[in-house]
């Protein structure tokens, strides 16, 4: 299970986490991830899987409510609406392609080596159809910023 969070303005690759299963504690390990790189976000939005927003099934997951302390509003795509997440899957698709042409990793770790090489060149060399002027996420003003260097307020 690859987690893959992007910011919505820019496609930037914020965070990535690669895990044996869809359980709320990597999707947390994911936001967190994202967290101390860029800050705390305004709103994240998810599917309604069970690990990520279980809320349109009326139940309270564990990835909403430790948002929701940091003041992160969780909103979730319609169910049986993909065009809500068309940004996403286009993301995963387009990592799926790159990860058929490297070699097959043997451990979480080398995958998530594989997806993390992924996420700079998505960032930093890839021009994107989907942008104006075809540049990469990291050309467009206003994607997250490293805490590093610029925190978000």
């Amino acid at each position: 299970m690859i987690f893959q969070l992007i910011d919505d303005h820019s496609r930037y690759a914020v965070a990535s986490h690669v895990a044996w299963g869809e359980t709320a504690k990597d999707a947390i390990t994911v936001v967190d991830k994202a967290i101390a790189a860029h800050g705390v976000p305004q709103r994240l939005l998810s599917d309604n899987g069970a690990a990520l927003n279980p809320s349109r099934r009326g139940q309270n997951g564990q990835l909403v409510a430790h948002v929701s302390r940091l003041g992160v509003e969780a909103i979730t795509g319609k169910p049986h609406k993909p065009t809500t997440q068309g940004k996403n899957e286009r993301f995963h698709q387009t990592l799926f392609r790159y990860l058929d042409k490297q070699p097959l990793a043997e451990t979480l770790e080398e995958l998530q080596a594989q997806v993390d090489a992924f996420d700079v060149i998505y960032n930093t060399e890839r021009p994107h159809q989907g942008l104006p002027g075809r540049v990469t996420p990291r050309g467009v003003g206003g994607h997250p910023q490293s805490r590093s260097s610029s925190p978000q307020a």
